[in-house]
Protein backbone atom coordinates (compact mmCIF):
# COMPACT_ATOMS: atom_id res chain seq x y z
CA UNK A 1 0.00 0.00 0.00
CA UNK A 2 1.19 3.49 -1.12
CA UNK A 3 -0.32 6.68 0.62
CA UNK A 4 0.17 10.46 -0.59
CA UNK A 5 -1.65 13.29 0.75
CA UNK A 6 -3.96 10.69 2.92
CA UNK A 7 -5.27 8.47 -0.51
CA UNK A 8 -3.67 5.22 -0.10
CA UNK A 9 -3.51 3.04 -3.47
CA UNK A 10 -2.99 -0.40 -3.15
CA UNK A 11 -0.47 -1.25 -5.45
CA UNK A 12 0.14 -4.96 -7.43
CA UNK A 13 3.95 -5.07 -8.59
CA UNK A 14 4.22 -7.70 -11.48
CA UNK A 15 7.71 -8.25 -13.14
CA UNK A 16 7.85 -8.87 -16.99
CA UNK A 17 10.29 -11.13 -18.47
CA UNK A 18 8.22 -12.04 -21.53
CA UNK A 19 8.81 -10.08 -24.62
CA UNK A 20 8.26 -10.65 -28.78
CA UNK A 21 8.23 -7.95 -31.18
CA UNK A 22 8.05 -5.04 -29.52
CA UNK A 23 5.76 -6.33 -26.74
CA UNK A 24 6.12 -7.44 -23.64
CA UNK A 25 3.08 -10.24 -22.25
CA UNK A 26 2.32 -10.74 -18.57
CA UNK A 27 1.67 -14.16 -17.56
CA UNK A 28 4.81 -16.43 -18.93
CA UNK A 29 2.96 -18.87 -17.13
CA UNK A 30 -0.34 -20.08 -15.86
CA UNK A 31 -0.92 -17.69 -12.36
CA UNK A 32 -3.97 -18.62 -10.36
CA UNK A 33 -2.45 -16.59 -7.63
CA UNK A 34 -2.20 -13.50 -10.00
CA UNK A 35 -5.89 -14.04 -10.78
CA UNK A 36 -7.04 -14.23 -7.64
CA UNK A 37 -5.21 -11.13 -6.90
CA UNK A 38 -6.21 -8.46 -9.94
CA UNK A 39 -10.12 -9.67 -9.07
CA UNK A 40 -9.24 -8.51 -5.30
CA UNK A 41 -8.00 -5.44 -6.53
CA UNK A 42 -11.16 -4.68 -8.47
CA UNK A 43 -13.29 -5.91 -5.68
CA UNK A 44 -11.77 -3.17 -3.43
CA UNK A 45 -11.13 -0.59 -6.24
CA UNK A 46 -15.28 -0.87 -6.89
CA UNK A 47 -15.70 -1.20 -2.94
CA UNK A 48 -14.28 2.54 -2.93
CA UNK A 49 -12.39 2.44 0.35
CA UNK A 50 -8.95 2.74 -1.76
CA UNK A 51 -7.56 3.12 -5.40
CA UNK A 52 -5.85 0.34 -6.90
CA UNK A 53 -3.53 -0.13 -9.59
CA UNK A 54 -0.91 -2.79 -11.29
CA UNK A 55 2.34 -1.86 -12.47
CA UNK A 56 3.89 -3.80 -15.03
CA UNK A 57 7.76 -3.57 -14.74
CA UNK A 58 9.05 -4.90 -17.65
CA UNK A 59 12.63 -6.42 -17.00
CA UNK A 60 14.33 -4.61 -20.65
CA UNK A 61 13.94 -1.35 -22.47
CA UNK A 62 12.96 -2.58 -26.25
CA UNK A 63 9.01 -2.91 -26.05
CA UNK A 64 7.01 -0.29 -26.93
CA UNK A 65 3.98 -2.13 -24.64
CA UNK A 66 2.61 -4.48 -22.31
CA UNK A 67 -0.59 -7.21 -22.90
CA UNK A 68 -1.90 -9.65 -21.49
CA UNK A 69 -0.82 -13.05 -22.28
CA UNK A 70 -4.31 -14.46 -23.97
CA UNK A 71 -2.31 -17.35 -25.48
CA UNK A 72 -1.11 -18.48 -21.95
CA UNK A 73 -3.44 -17.63 -19.14
CA UNK A 74 -6.81 -17.02 -20.73
CA UNK A 75 -8.41 -16.52 -16.85
CA UNK A 76 -5.59 -14.48 -16.09
CA UNK A 77 -5.94 -12.05 -19.44
CA UNK A 78 -9.74 -12.11 -18.92
CA UNK A 79 -9.58 -11.18 -15.04
CA UNK A 80 -7.02 -8.19 -15.81
CA UNK A 81 -9.43 -6.61 -18.60
CA UNK A 82 -11.95 -6.83 -16.14
CA UNK A 83 -10.25 -5.16 -13.45
CA UNK A 84 -9.41 -2.40 -15.70
CA UNK A 85 -12.99 -2.31 -16.71
CA UNK A 86 -13.34 -1.77 -12.98
CA UNK A 87 -11.17 1.12 -12.56
CA UNK A 88 -8.05 -0.21 -11.33
CA UNK A 89 -5.14 1.65 -12.66
CA UNK A 90 -2.66 -0.46 -15.38
CA UNK A 91 0.33 1.05 -15.25
CA UNK A 92 3.69 -0.15 -16.87
CA UNK A 93 7.69 0.98 -16.32
CA UNK A 94 10.67 -0.77 -18.70
CA UNK A 95 13.63 -1.16 -16.55
CA UNK A 96 17.36 -0.50 -17.59
CA UNK A 97 19.48 -3.51 -17.66
CA UNK A 98 23.36 -3.13 -18.24
CA UNK A 99 26.55 -4.62 -16.63
CA UNK A 100 26.05 -3.02 -13.03
CA UNK A 101 22.21 -4.21 -12.24
CA UNK A 102 18.70 -2.72 -13.20
CA UNK A 103 17.42 -0.01 -12.77
CA UNK A 104 13.24 1.13 -13.36
CA UNK A 105 13.50 3.22 -16.52
CA UNK A 106 11.87 6.59 -16.75
CA UNK A 107 10.28 5.75 -19.72
CA UNK A 108 6.32 4.79 -18.98
CA UNK A 109 4.22 1.97 -21.92
CA UNK A 110 0.71 1.87 -22.62
CA UNK A 111 -0.97 -1.41 -21.30
CA UNK A 112 -3.35 -2.70 -24.21
CA UNK A 113 -6.27 -5.21 -24.59
CA UNK A 114 -6.13 -6.46 -27.98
Amino acid sequence: MLEKDHHPLLLEVKSVTLAEDGVAYFPDAVTARGTRHVQKLADIQEAGTHEAAVLFVVQRGDVKNVRPATHIDPKFSAALQQAATRGVQMLAMTTDVDLHGVTLGSRRIPVFFN
